[in-house]
């Protein structure tokens, strides 16, 4: 029973939307979370649109009214969570995600473009929507480069973890050194007490 009540749990996510100088924190319920990160940066673009002023949202807080300039186009940019820079356009939301957990999605207020005004875009946005055949190498090469500054952030945060932990545990690994050293006699010492010893029995005899 338990396990099916977990089956059907709804996830929710704490989502923080940006979008050039506009930022807003919502909770967005996203079902069993089978939808792709993709799908997550357009749900957030929707509603940093619906909820904005010029759009009725004055039930909202002072601190998430924002107001979006007529025509504004909020393509996603990039989404992220602190423990990972990048979140593939096409993977499942439930299989990095979990229910409560937290993640960023910037979106574009206005698209930048070359001088032959072609749109520039990021490398997350460029793999989820450049899927023409001639975009295919440079869309494979910018998803190894992806997944390779996803593995060195990973490892550079567990060597920040290990060299916090060992912060942590020197103060005690001194102290224990000090205790065991005033506790702890010396081969020599205990030689030394045991030939004085039979030096007075033999003695006394």
């Amino acid at each position: 029973i338990y396990y099916l009540a977990e089956q059907n749990q709804e996830m929710k996510l704490k989502v923080t939307i940006k979008s050039g100088k506009v930022s807003q924190d919502i909770t967005l319920p996203i079902g069993k979370g089978t939808q792709t990160f993709k799908w997550l940066a357009y749900a957030a673009a929707y509603r940093l649109v619906h909820d904005g002023l010029r759009h009725g949202g004055r039930h909202l807080s002072k601190r998430d009214r924002h107001t979006l300039p007529s025509g504004t186009q909020l393509l996603p940019k990039d989404v992220y969570t602190e423990d990972c820079p990048f979140l593939h356009p096409y993977d499942v939301i439930k299989e990095h995600l979990a229910d409560g957990s937290a993640v960023t999605v910037v979106l574009y207020d206005t698209l930048p473009l070359d001088d032959y005004g072609a749109p520039i875009l990021s490398p997350w946005a460029f793999i989820a929507f450049r899927h023409d055949e001639s975009h295919k190498e440079e869309r494979g090469r910018l998803i190894e480069k992806k997944k390779l500054e996803v593995e060195t952030f990973k490892k550079e945060r567990e060597t920040q973890a290990m060299i916090a932990k060992m912060n942590i545990e020197k103060p005690k690994i001194s102290l224990m050194k000090k205790v065991m050293a005033a506790q702890l006699i010396s081969d020599d010492t205990i030689a030394a007490t045991f030939n004085e010893e039979w030096t007075l029995i033999k003695n006394s005899g």
